[in-house]
Formats: structure tokens, sequence, C-alpha cells
């Protein structure tokens, strides 16, 4: 999977190593993530050393947003697409809001539980009309 897309699969794997794991150097981790596969290498590091640098602003937008479900309680996975959609959505103007939130939606179909795709959704949807205000 080329792209954008595999790209967006392997931030979520680095993420979700560096998350429940907390193991590696970055750049020995997307080193290892990315070995032979076909994705968008700069995106990827871009992302991963984004998220990482804004983790604290990154998570407290998630717990404002998300009310009942604070950021070290939720499910790992769901955790890390958040992270994903919310840098794209408050960092990367380049991506239009609606394809960041498809993309993690799709993410969590694929990675998260049955409930996972709808809460991703809500929190990112949520997060995407009040940038839109600002």
């Amino acid at each position: 999977m080329g792209g954008r897309k595999g790209a967006r699969e392997t931030v979520l794997k680095i993420l979700y190593r560096f998350d429940f794991l907390k193991e590696g150097k970055v750049e020995e981790v997307i080193e290892e993530e990315i070995k032979g596969k076909n994705v968008d290498r700069k995106y990827v590091e871009e992302m991963v050393t984004g998220i990482l640098s804004h983790k604290s602003e990154i998570d407290g937008e998630i717990n404002r947003i998300s009310r009942r479900w604070k950021v070290e309680k939720m499910n790992p996975v769901d955790r890390n697409i958040l992270r994903i959609g919310c840098y794209e959505l408050i960092f990367k103007a380049d991506i239009p809001p609606k394809v960041s939130i498809n993309e993690a939606v799709e993410l969590a179909k694929k990675y998260g539980t049955e409930k996972s795709s709808a809460f991703v959704n809500g929190i990112l949807d949520r997060l995407a009309k009040e940038l839109q205000k600002t």
C-alpha cells in the first residue's frame, strides 16, 4: 500500500510502538517500519516527529473534546489514530479536514474495535468544526 494511506498506517504502527512499548530511537524505528515498503518516507518522518513533538498539545485537545474519555484511558489504537488526525487538522493546512477525518476513520475501521470508527469520527469532526470557526 503506497502513498499517504500506507504512510498513515506506518505512522500508526510507529506511534503505537512508542506509546505501548516505549522503546527505540525515533530514527531507528522509522527506518525499521518503512524498510521494504512503498510509502512516502518524508511524510512518515514529518508526521512522527511532528506528533511526538506536539504530543502534549494534541493530547490536551483530545482530552478537551472527548470529555468522558481521557487519552491515557483510551484504546491505544484509537488514541494514536486520533493523534494522527488531530495533528493533520491542526498543523497540516495542505490536507483538507475531510480527508484527514476520512483517513482516520478508515484506519479505525481496519485496526480498531467495532466502535472505534464512530468514536474517532466524532472527536475529529468536532475539532475540525472548532478549527473552522477560528
